[in-house]
C-alpha cells in the first residue's frame, strides 16, 4: 500500500442492534457446503466417459470435445458475477436448478436411449452441466461468507474443501449403490442438485449490510444507512468456535476416510456389499457434518441464537459480549466499564471496522491488476490447474 493511500474507515453502531441466530448462519453454511458438492459434480465426467465411449463407439477426440465444451462454460462465470452483484443470490440459484438438473436428466436418458445419442448433443449436456456447476459455485461461498465477517478463512476452508472432497463422494456413491448404472447415477444428480437448488432459493439471501446494485440504486440513503448499520452486530457477535471445528474435524475424516476406502474398493477385490457399506458411511459422515447448524444446548452450551429476543429499550438480550469486546478496543485505564448513567456513550471513543478485521485494498481496479502479486496467483493457476485438468479427464 503506498503512503498516499488511505483505507475507507467505517464507524459501528453498537446500540440496539438484533442478536444474530447463529444456527440460522450455520445452516447457511451447510447450505452452502450443499452447493459446493454440486460444483464438484463436474468431476464425474470422467465416471462416466469410458461407458459413454464404448456405447457410442465415440474416439478420444470426441471425448475431449465433449469435456472441452463441458469446461469452457463451467469457467464462464463473468456473466453469472454481474447478475450476483445486481440482483443477489436468487437469480443465479435459479439457473443453476434449472441448468444442472436438466443437462443430468438429459444424459440419462441419452444412455437409456430414449435420446439418440451425438457428439454435438453430449457436448450440450455436458455444457448444461458445466454451466450449472459453476453458478452452484458462485451462490455456495459469495452468499454465505458475508454472514461471518471476522471468519471467513474458516468459511473458505470448510466450503471449499467440498469442491474437492466432492469428486471422491460422487465416485463412492457410485459405485456404492448404482452398481455402475450411469442413467440412474445420473438421476440421482439431478435430484440432488434440485433439491439444493430449492434449498438455496428459499433460504439463500445476503446479509442485510451487503447490498445489491439493484438496492443501491433504488433505496433511499435512509434506508441504505439503515441496512448497513447492521454491520456492526455481525462484526461484533462471534460465531461459536465449537461449530467450525465441529466442521473441520468431520472434514479431516472425510479425507482420510475417502482416498482409504477407495484404494482398498480398488486393489482389495471386495464385494459389492463392502462397496455398498463404505457408500453409506460416507453419506453417515455427510449427516454428522450437518449437525452442526443443529441447536445444541446439551453438551456445548447455549446458542447463541437462542434466547429472548428483546429487553426494555430495544436493547438486546445476551448484548453484555458485545459490551465486552468493545471495552477491549477501547483505551485501558478509564476505569470502570460500566458507562456513565446520564450519557452512556460519552466515555467511549467509536469503534469502526478496523477494530474487528483488517482493511480492504484500497486501490482501483487498474491498480490492482498491476500488482506482483496478482499475476503470482495467475501464473500458479495456470502452471497447476492445466494439468489438474488432464489427468482428472483422462484417467479412465
Amino acid at each position: 500500500m503506498q503512503g498516499h493511500e488511505i483505507a475507507q474507515i467505517q464507524t459501528l453502531d453498537l446500540t440496539n442492534q438484533k442478536r444474530i441466530n447463529d444456527v440460522h448462519r450455520f445452516s447457511l453454511l451447510v447450505i452452502g457446503a450443499m452447493c459446493c458438492i454440486c460444483t464438484s459434480f463436474s468431476y464425474a465426467f470422467n465416471l462416466i466417459s469410458g461407458t459413454m465411449q464404448k456405447q457410442y463407439d465415440l474416439t478420444q477426440r470426441d471425448l475431449c470435445t465433449i469435456s472441452s465444451v463441458g469446461l469452457f462454460f463451467m469457467f464462464f462465470a463473468l456473466p453469472y458475477a454481474f447478475i450476483f452483484d445486481y440482483l443477489g443470490p436468487i437469480p443465479v440459484a435459479t439457473l443453476a436448478t434449472l441448468c444442472y438438473p436438466i443437462g443430468c436428466m438429459c444424459l440419462a436418458l441419452t444412455f437409456m436411449d430414449i435420446i439418440k445419442g451425438s457428439v454435438a448433443k453430449l457436448a450440450i449436456f455436458n455444457a448444461m452441466m458445466g454451466a450449472g456447476c459453476i453458478q452452484f459455485d458462485l451462490i455456495s461461498l459469495m452468499a454465505t461468507i458475508s454472514y461471518f465477517p471476522t471468519r471467513k478463512g474458516y468459511v473458505t476452508v470448510l466450503l471449499k474443501t467440498f469442491t474437492g472432497l466432492g469428486q471422491a463422494l460422487v465416485g463412492t456413491i457410485y459405485i456404492g449403490f448404482f452398481s455402475s448404472k450411469a442413467d440412474r447415477h445420473f438421476f440421482f444428480l439431478a435430484a440432488f442438485a434440485l433439491v439444493t437448488g430449492v434449498l438455496a432459493l428459499i433460504f439463500l439471501r445476503l446479509p442485510p449490510y451487503h447490498l445489491t446494485g439493484y438496492q443501491m440504486t433504488h433505496l433511499s440513503v435512509e434506508e441504505k444507512a439503515e441496512l448497513e448499520r447492521t454491520k456492526a452486530q455481525y462484526l461484533a457477535q462471534k460465531p461459536p468456535m465449537w461449530r467450525f471445528l465441529w466442521g473441520f474435524i468431520l472434514i479431516l475424516c472425510l479425507t482420510i476416510y475417502l482416498p482409504v476406502q477407495s484404494v482398498v474398493t480398488a486393489f482389495a477385490g471386495v464385494s459389492h456389499a463392502t462397496e455398498t457399506i463404505f457408500a453409506v458411511i460416507a453419506v453417515l459422515l455427510l449427516f454428522v457434518f450437518a449437525g452442526l447448524c443443529l441447536p445444541w444446548t446439551a453438551c456445548c452450551g447455549k446458542s447463541d441464537g437462542e434466547g429472548s429476543e428483546t429487553e426494555e429499550g430495544g436493547a438486546i438480550a445476551g448484548i453484555e459480549d458485545i459490551d465486552a469486546e468493545v471495552a477491549q478496543i477501547e483505551h485501558a485505564g478509564k476505569g470502570s466499564n460500566e458507562p456513565d448513567q446520564e450519557n452512556p456513550a460519552a466515555s467511549k471513543i467509536p469503534v469502526t471496522d478496523l477494530d474487528y478485521i483488517a482493511p480492504q485494498y484500497p486501490n482501483s481496479f487498474l491498480q490492482n491488476l498491476c500488482t506482483f502479486d496478482l499475476w503470482a496467483l495467475f501464473w500458479s493457476f495456470f502452471v497447476i490447474v492445466g494439468a489438474e485438468f488432464v489427468v482428472i479427464y483422462n484417467a479412465a
